[in-house]
């Protein structure tokens, strides 16, 4: 006090003096320092004489004030002991509060002897010195403090015993729990059972609150330890035991996912199982039906069912490999034994429907071979039954038409010929069916049967045509005889050249020995028409063969009627040639005797009056001849006239007859030609003896020797001829037109029938169907000229018969009508056929376009999908899922419209079997089928990938931010009061929590992107770079904090008071261990330097009693900062380590000092 006060004092006045205050000032104050020094002087030898007088009861009170140090280092040694005394998660605990008692037990033990050594110097010395007063009011105040400590360590440690215990038990409780879910999801009917797994939900749901206890007493034991890797230990194990419990969890809805989804797949597989049996059921039976099927109605009830049924096989096998497909993901998610056992159940029953389907499918296509060949069969068999009742009713109208025998006989040949034609196609008609060959060959024996039957008809029709054409030929050669013999017989010689007896009586037996001769023949005529009218021919050959005989009879009469003429006039001529004869017999015998009267008379030479008389005889005699021959001449004339006029009359007699003779309007056109020109020679042979009759007329003269005129008789014969011949050639020619246009019309008739049959036999059977609907509309076309062709005919053939005469078109009436009829309904059917191929054409186009333009719009897709072959980026997968569902969409559209299209093609393929068309539907529909199920299945994987990745998307934007916000919270300043770095320490803290849930995110972002790599779809390497850099940034971040953190903590500890005295305190120790370690060892020579030294030693524990409080207050603020976990081991090693030095320096000075 002394060397501080006088030291103080100078440099105030050394102050003063520097300042050059007032002389009066400073030496007031010199003098004042003289007296202070006076005072001073006196001070310290009183002082002296106490030291000396108190030196005996200081170093008692030394003794007791080490005591109490020595206590109150053994008090500050507990309260070390106490704070090392930290709660732990070990036995260690145990063990210390063992420790802990046996440390009070030394503290007690030591504090009895403490207060019997106080009480001794009481008792010996009275009151204590303040200082020792203060030292033992500490002491106590220590005591009690130290007690009221034990008591509090004693129930923390308690306490955390009983926590640490609660905590033990309910990560036991938690640990069996979870063996026990886990002993109890690992049982197989557990899986199958759902209600057990919910029932194990609500187990965890229960015991959630267990681990929610959890959480909180390891926050609360994590709050009171200070080892940091105990407090690390306890949070790993907190959130191994809750990553543990969430992954049970996890797995247990898991589990209760897959068994739900297992149960859905399973109770999906029982629906479709149940479905395919009865599929399976109907496919057999129905392949059963078809294969035991002969009927067509049966073909057209089954075959439709059949491709229901291979539709509803389409939808079935859909869903069934959808199914297979989900339950195949789900054994490669999670294996188990019954979705490998359901698996192969799927494939056995994929494995029947496609071997059913290939059996429905090979039965359908034969049955519809067969349908088809039934039904082209049907048809031909209907064309044949319909051509069989053609040919009958063909038959019957020649039987009851008035046609010749000829002509009857030549249609029922040509019948005969198509019937044998027929019957042929027919012989040869199992080789264009083979699959129905055994099936139609009874119908096929029927229609043979039919058109033997007919053909037996037909043959016995012919013979007796035959019959009645050979009696008609004998009656008709018969008749023609006869015609001939009268013709031969109606020749006579002309009678004008005939002037003697002789050739007159041979002419007239030779009349006579005709008129026999026809009276023979009048009996052949009258028994040819008996037997005639017992023949049995028809009506009509028998009525021309009756009006011939009337003709014959005629010409018999008109012969017999000529016979008579000619016997008259022969008789007339027979008269005066007897006559005449005897005239010139008379006159030949008065010539004959007048030569010889004159061969008596003598002859006179010379005598020229006998001569004159000779000649004038001979000139009488020619005179008498000549006026003889004159009435000779003239009477022959005459009779020539009356025999010429007499043959005129015969002649006009004759032609009047020719005629008035008219032919039957029932005759054939050959029979009235045969007649024409029957009349034609007759008309000839008159027109002969005419032309005989005119030579015969000119050679009559007059008595003059002029030629008579011919008579008018003559000329209206020969006009009578000339009109005949002029309506006979007319009618010839009508005939020969009308036989043409006849002959031209059953020509046209034959080959309008036989046109007919082939196209009603065309029209039977289908249009070969061609690959393409231009090919079809080019035969169709075709088909159209061919019809038109056929009407061409068909009009032609009208129009040949329009131009025949009206008898014959009476006579071909019915058959003609016949013919139209058929026609009509040929022209119906090819109507109908025209505008049913042209229906078909124009749906045939729309479905070919409509087809076409689904086939374009799944080329787009599929090359759409094509381009999406590749591995997906990640930040593609939603518009990759856009672009599916759009094609999903665009798929729904398409279906119906497919669907749709796929029925009304399949029923114009059962109208015409398109073959080309019905292959593009099934192709088109194969195709549609993969990429509608290639795209469902990627739909719905891109749908959950979708989810993943919005859940990756929001998951690494949380990270992101999550991590820049922390990034920008995780920028703090290590300056400032304690306040302040206390917030900063709690923004780190809040950080590294944020860090540590976000552990959670990142490690669920890696679950998602696993279960997005088992889709094998997508590319994923940019996602995992990111999350890679992400978790480097996290780990450095997360570095960064603790680094933070603890710069912080440590800044907040140095920021501390306890801190600042700590480093006071090390400085104060540091600098008295070094005086300490200068001075041991040094040499004492005197007792100058031993005074020197003991002052030395007294100031220093003067200085280190003084720093006692410091020491207590370190320990003070070590025990609430250690309650508030803001310490740590190097700071209790110090406070320990300082605890040690100080009660090492302080015994080091007592014994330096003792």
């Amino acid at each position: 006090m002394e060397n501080s006060h006088v030291s103080e004092i100078k440099e105030l006045i050394l102050t003063l003096v520097d300042k050059k205050y007032d002389q009066q000032l400073i030496r007031s104050l010199e003098k004042k320092q003289e007296d202070a020094l006076n005072d001073l002087q006196c001070l310290k030898n009183e002082a002296i004489k106490t030291i000396e007088n108190l030196d005996h009861q200081l170093q008692e009170q030394e003794k007791l004030r080490q005591n109490a140090r020595t206590m109150l280092s053994i008090i500050q040694r507990t309260k070390v002991q106490l704070i090392e005394l930290r709660p732990a998660m070990s036995n260690e605990a145990n063990q210390k509060l063992e420790v802990r008692i046996k440390i009070d037990e030394d503290l007690t033990k030591n504090f009895h002897l403490f207060e019997q050594s106080l009480d001794d110097y009481k008792n010996d010395y009275g009151n204590l010195s303040d200082d020792l007063d203060k030292i033992i009011i500490r002491v106590y105040e220590d005591m009690d403090d130290i007690k009221v400590r034990f008591n509090e360590k004693t129930s923390e440690l308690n306490d955390y015993n009983i926590l640490r215990d609660e905590y033990e038990n309910c990560i036991d409780n938690i640990s069996k729990i979870s063996q026990i879910i886990e002993a109890k999801t690992r049982k197989t009917n557990v899986k199958l059972n759902l209600d057990s797994l919910k029932d194990l939900t609500v187990e965890m749901q229960a015991h959630r609150s267990l681990l929610d206890r959890l959480q909180l007493l390891s926050s609360t034991l994590t709050s009171q330890l200070t080892d940091s890797n105990e407090r690390d230990r306890i949070r790993r194990r907190l959130n191994e035991v809750t990553r543990r419990w969430a992954e049970l969890e996890q797995n247990v809805l898991s589990e209760e996912e897959e068994i739900t989804e297992m149960n859905h797949v399973i109770q999906q597989y029982k629906d479709i199982n149940s479905i395919c049996e009865h599929w399976l059921r109907q496919a057999k039976d129905l392949i059963n039906e078809l294969t035991n099927t002969k009927a067509i109605e049966i073909f057209d009830q089954l075959i439709p069912k059949a491709k229901n049924i291979l539709t509803e096989y389409q939808s079935i096998f859909e869903h069934l490999e959808r199914l297979r497909n989900r339950l195949n993901r789900m054994i490669q998610t999670n294996r188990t034994p019954e979705g490998t056992l359901k698996l192969t159940e799927i494939d056995r029953l994929l494995k029947d429907l496609i071997t059913h389907r290939e059996k429905l499918e090979q039965c359908l296509d034969l049955s519809h071979k067969i349908h088809f060949q039934l039904n082209e069969f049907n048809k031909q068999y209907l064309f044949y039954e319909q051509w069989i009742n053609n040919i009958q009713r063909t038959i019957e109208t020649i039987l009851e038409e008035k046609l010749t025998v000829d002509e009857k006989l030549q249609r029922l040949n040509d019948i005969q010929i198509e019937l044998d034609k027929r019957k042929q196609i027919l012989n040869n008609l199992t080789h264009d069916y083979p699959q129905i060959d055994q099936l139609i060959i009874k119908s096929i024996q029927k229609l043979i049967g039919n058109i033997e039957r007919i053909k037996t008809n037909v043959t016995r029709k012919q013979e007796e045509y035959e019959q009645q054409n050979r009696q008609q030929k004998d009656f008709h050669e018969r008749i023609e005889v006869l015609f001939e013999w009268i013709k031969q017989t109606h020749r006579y010689e002309p009678l004008n050249d005939k002037r003697d007896i002789e050739s007159l009586q041979r002419e007239y037996a030779r009349l006579n020995e005709k008129q026999q001769q026809i009276n023979e023949k009048s009996k052949d005529i009258d028994a040819l028409l008996r037997n005639i009218n017992n023949s049995k021919l028809p009506s009509d050959s028998l009525q021309k063969l009756r009006q011939e005989i009337d003709h014959l009879k005629e010409r018999t009469t008109e012969s017999t009627n000529e016979l008579e003429t000619r016997n008259k006039f022969i008789k007339k001529t027979i008269r005066d040639v007897d006559e005449l004869q005897r005239k010139q017999r008379s006159y030949q015998e008065s010539l004959n005797k007048l030569p010889s009267l004159v061969e008596h008379d003598q002859q006179i030479p010379g005598r020229s009056v006998e001569d004159a008389l000779k000649s004038l005889d001979e000139q009488r005699i020619k005179i008498e001849t000549q006026n003889d021959e004159r009435e000779r001449r003239k009477r022959q004339y005459e009779r020539e006239w009356h025999l010429f006029m007499d043959e005129i009359s015969l002649l006009q007699d004759k032609l009047n007859t020719l005629k008035q003779r008219k032919g039957n309007t029932y005759d054939t056109i050959e029979e009235q030609l045969y007649f024409i020109r029957n009349q034609n020679q007759e008309l000839n042979q008159y027109q002969d003896e005419l032309t005989h009759l005119k030579k015969h007329g000119q050679t009559i003269c007059l008595e003059d020797g002029n030629s008579l005129p011919l008579p008018s008789e003559i000329h209206l014969l020969q006009s009578m001829i000339t009109y005949l011949k002029q309506q006979f050639e007319q009618r010839h020619e009508i005939l020969i037109e009308a036989q043409r246009c006849r002959d031209i019309y059953l020509t046209e008739c034959k080959l309008y029938e036989d046109a007919y049959s082939l196209c009603m036999e065309r029209l039977s059977r289908s249009m070969p169907i061609p690959s393409t609907n231009d090919e079809y509309a080019r035969q169709l076309h075709e088909h159209k000229n061919y019809n038109e062709k056929m009407d061409e005919k068909r009009r032609h053939l009208n129009f040949l018969y329009d131009k025949l005469d009206r008898e014959t078109r009476t006579r071909y009436f019915k058959q003609h009508l016949d013919l139209e009829k058929r026609s009509n309904d040929l022209q119906d059917k090819i109507i109908q056929q025209t505008i049913r191929s042209e229906y078909f054409l124009r749906i045939w186009k729309e479905y070919q376009t409509r087809l076409n333009d689904i086939i374009y719009q799944l080329n787009d897709i599929e090359k759409q999908l094509s381009l999406n072959k590749r591995l997906i980026q990640f930040q593609q997968i939603q518009s990759t899922f856009v672009l599916y569902k759009d094609l999903k969409q665009r798929l729904i559209l398409i279906e119906p419209e497919l669907l749709h299209l796929n029925d009304e093609i399949q029923t114009l393929c059962r109208e015409l079997n398109v073959i080309s068309l019905k292959n593009d539907i099934q192709n088109v529909k194969e195709n549609f089928n993969r990429i509608a199920s290639d795209i469902r299945e990627k739909f719905d994987s891109h749908k959950a990938a979708t989810a993943l990745a919005n859940d990756i998307k929001r998951n690494l934007a949380i990270l992101e931010d999550t991590l820049g916000q922390c990034s920008n919270e995780s920028q703090t300043r290590y300056d400032g009061d304690v306040s302040e770095l206390k917030i900063q320490l709690e923004k780190m803290m809040d950080v590294e929590k944020r860090l540590e849930n976000i552990a959670d995110i990142y490690s669920n972002t890696i679950t998602l992107i696993k279960r997005l790599t088992t889709y094998n779809l997508y590319d994923l390497q940019s996602i995992e770079t990111n999350l890679e850099s992400f978790h480097h940034k996290w780990t450095s971040l997360k570095t960064e904090v603790l680094r933070n953190e603890n710069i912080l903590h440590q800044n907040i500890i140095n920021n501390l008071p306890s801190r600042q005295a700590c480093k006071e305190m090390f400085v104060f120790v540091d600098t008295i261990k070094r005086l300490l370690d200068d001075d041991h060892g040094a040499q004492i020579n005197n007792k100058e330097t031993l005074q020197k030294l003991i002052k030395r030693y007294r100031d220093m524990r003067v200085d280190v009693l003084n720093h006692q409080r410091t020491i207590d207050f370190l320990n003070e603020s070590f025990q609430q900062e250690a309650n508030v976990d803001l310490t740590s081991i190097d700071y209790m090693e110090n406070i320990k380590q300082i605890n040690i030095d100080w009660i090492k320096i302080k015994s080091l000075i007592s014994a330096r000092i003792d």
